[in-house]
């Protein structure tokens, strides 16, 4: 997309945006008595209307994957998607008796079974692994909007999110989050309105057909709802309970704050913004692009490497005055710095020039000319995502491990505090897991791991028994996998397990995960019903 152009109105803007988070963090800093109060807001009494706007925000990995799914697969799927999202958002898994049961004794510092421990170990690591994906996407699109490099992004993401969580606590967490989530409507709202408005419903249709053919499909190939295989249909329906259970702090706050109808409606709005996310890449996909290439030629790019040792590209441009309808305005995929970052862009799609999850920014950057519109959206996403994971895993370990088990004297102060250096820990530990995966891995490898690691959760949600044994076999049989597979452009040790593309190991393992959790579940019943 290229480097923004910052003008002053821009660099107001980001300040105040700043200053606003570091204002909340500020005033509830002084009313976090306790390690409950900093960890999960028990001394507040919350408003309905800030609960209900806390609950409809979304999160950068949300964003960045649905506006990807729309330049994708264009506007047939991209239904199918919102229903199911919907369905599944407004399924009560907040009232299965497992799941709350944990929540209660997590939240009141309970000692814990070891089931229950076992799942937030589980828990913990899924989260970690999310958090990780969150940093990895943000550094990728400061380089491409930036030019910053891992290190500058690292340290600057680190100062905003430390900040944010050590000063304010979870009070702190739930004030901005609902005023970020008017925000982040407002933005989407106006991005889609005004794309609708220059382009047109007919230009939308036009060009999303001239697109298809341009690419060998057929006219309506981004309007069919057969665009994607039952293969495609499971992994978005995994993907979508994946992604509902990496938003922990909102089945926290239904149980908490017991509004189960809020929750309820909150999910309709939350499906109206990734209703919106979709539309955002669809609209990039429709969207013409101006090239100064004439018909017949095209920009031929290729990796060089450069004199620092580092990886690079060459391009070669032919003035000209054309429009290109070849992806709309979806970013072409540039960045050689993963060890095979570009042998496979994002979500199973084979053409390696574009880099579909920059879609939706693409579109924002398009529409509304202040650079600071992208990157104050790509930070409010992110702080979603990463304060949700970092404080929850945080709250795992003080109200699951630490307070009933490791703080003898039983002091909240102690508690307090360990909470601080916690979360301090969980966050470096996940920058640098980011770190290993953005510069040896990519986006799509660790998205693939998350939904492998997520299958214990989700079982142990939906009813079924996780004991020590059986997560040490679903790590085991992780390990195997990715040890073993044989996949061109996916790093393995040894090439056993063939498959066609990454995306079809990802689900056959977390198929055959659910399968040997279901059979371990039932050894264990039947063990225990014959003793």
């Amino acid at each position: 997309m290229g480097l923004l152009n910052f003008t002053n109105f821009d660099y107001v803007a980001m300040t105040f945006v700043f200053g606003a988070l570091a204002a909340i963090s500020y005033f509830f800093r002084r009313k976090n008595p306790d390690s409950k109060s900093f960890l999960s807001a028990n001394n507040y009494v919350i408003g309905n209307g800030i609960v209900f706007l806390m609950l409809t925000s979304v999160g950068v990995l949300e964003f960045s994957i649905f506006s990807s799914l729309g330049a994708l697969y264009g506007i047939g799927v991209s239904i199918l998607i919102v229903v199911a999202y919907l369905l599944i958002n407004i399924l009560p898994f907040d009232k299965l008796s497992k799941l709350r049961l944990s929540l209660n004794d997590l939240l009141l510092q309970n000692k814990s079974t070891v089931e229950q421990r076992v799942f937030y170990a589980a828990y913990s690591i899924f989260m970690l692994l999310v958090s990780a994906l969150a940093i990895l996407t943000a550094v990728g699109f400061l380089k491409t909007w930036l030019g910053w490099e891992f290190g500058n992004s690292a340290l600057s993401l680190l100062f905003v999110l430390a900040v944010c969580l050590l000063v304010g606590g979870f009070a702190a967490i739930i004030y901005s989050q609902a005023i970020f989530s008017i925000v982040i409507l407002i933005i989407l709202i106006t991005a889609v309105f005004l794309s609708v408005h220059v382009i047109g419903m007919e230009g939308v249709i036009h060009n999303l057909q001239k697109v298809a053919i341009d690419n060998n499909n057929a006219k309506d190939f981004y309007f069919k709802f057969d665009g994607i295989g039952i293969t495609q249909v499971l992994l978005m329906l995994i993907s979508i309970m994946v992604i509902y259970i990496a938003r922990p702090l909102n089945l926290l706050i239904s149980l908490k704050n017991n509004k189960t109808s809020i929750f309820r409606t909150s999910s309709l709005i939350r499906t109206i913004i990734i209703a919106l996310s979709l539309a955002t890449g669809v609209l990039a996909l429709a969207t013409p692009k101006y090239s100064n290439l004439p018909e017949g030629t095209k920009i031929v790019s290729q990796p060089t490497r450069l004199e620092d040792g580092s990886m690079g590209i060459t391009v070669k441009v032919v003035p000209s005055d054309t429009v290109a309808h070849g992806h709309g305005i979806v970013p072409q995929s540039m960045d050689f710095s993963g060890s095979f970052a570009d042998r496979f862009t994002a979500l199973t799609n084979d053409d390696t020039s574009y880099n579909y999850l920059e879609s939706g920014f693409a579109l924002i950057k398009h529409n509304i000319l202040y650079a600071s519109i992208g990157l104050l959206l790509l930070v409010i996403l992110l702080y979603k995502t990463m304060v949700d994971s970092i404080s929850f895993i945080t709250l795992l370990i003080i109200g699951g491990f630490y307070a009933p088990y490791h703080n003898k004297t039983g002091e909240e102060y102690e508690n307090l505090w360990a909470s601080r250096v916690f979360m301090f820990t969980i966050l470096a530990i996940s920058l640098t897991i980011g770190l290993v995966f953005y510069k040896f891995f990519d986006f799509n490898y660790l998205s693939g791991i998350i939904v492998m690691f997520a299958i214990p959760v989700l079982s142990y949600i939906l009813g079924l028994r996780l004991t020590i044994i059986t997560y040490i076999i679903n790590i085991l049989f992780i390990s195997c996998g990715l040890l073993l597979l044989d996949i061109k452009g996916v790093p393995s040790l040894i090439h056993e397990f063939n498959f066609t593309s990454w995306w079809d190991f990802v689900l056959c393992w977390s198929v055959s995960l659910f399968i040997i959790n279901i059979i371990a579940s039932m050894v264990l019943k039947l063990k225990k019903s014959s003793i």
